[in-house]
């Protein structure tokens, strides 16, 4: 996988709408992904449930410290889907370049790749690694593999 773009949902991986905080791993995420050479972009919703309108929504991701990351911001109250479809078509990648990250289980790598995305994860600080829905025996194997490795 080459990934070369990465666009976030704002109010499901970035903002937590109880708190109406970013979430305080955020920066963190962000910045590592910047530092890999991540073109980045967040999107929102806000519907009829949401507690913001399109402006409020905008000028919380514009003041939010987090901004400084993103090269485009999109927020809507349409259709995110159709936001998202639009951002990806602004960027002239091949789909398979690019990385959404939404309210959806994102899981991209086959088991092979997967232990090479470990190291910067545990370099960053991280104490506990694991799998979402979707990761087959072989995935952990190959994780445990990079982790034991890495405390001896």
């Amino acid at each position: 996988m080459n990934v070369k773009a990465i666009i976030f949902d704002w109010g499901r991986t970035l903002f937590d709408s109880e708190t109406k905080q970013e979430f305080p791993e955020a920066e963190q995420v962000l910045e590592l992904c910047q530092q890999r050479g991540f073109w980045l972009a967040v999107v929102s919703l806000v519907s009829e449930h949401s507690n913001a309108n399109l402006e409020e929504r905008t000028a919380q991701i514009e003041g939010s410290p987090l901004r400084r990351f993103f090269e485009m911001v999109a927020v809507t109250d349409q259709d995110k889907d159709k936001a998202l479809d639009e951002t990806v078509n602004k960027l002239a990648l091949p789909r398979e370049q690019i990385l959404i990250v939404d309210d959806r289980t994102v899981y991209e790598l086959p088991p092979e790749a997967k232990p090479e995305a470990y190291p910067p994860i545990l370099e960053a600080g991280a104490n506990i690694v694991g799998a979402c829905c979707g990761s087959t025996p072989e995935h952990i194997r190959r994780i445990a593999d990079v982790v034991r490795a890495r405390c001896r």
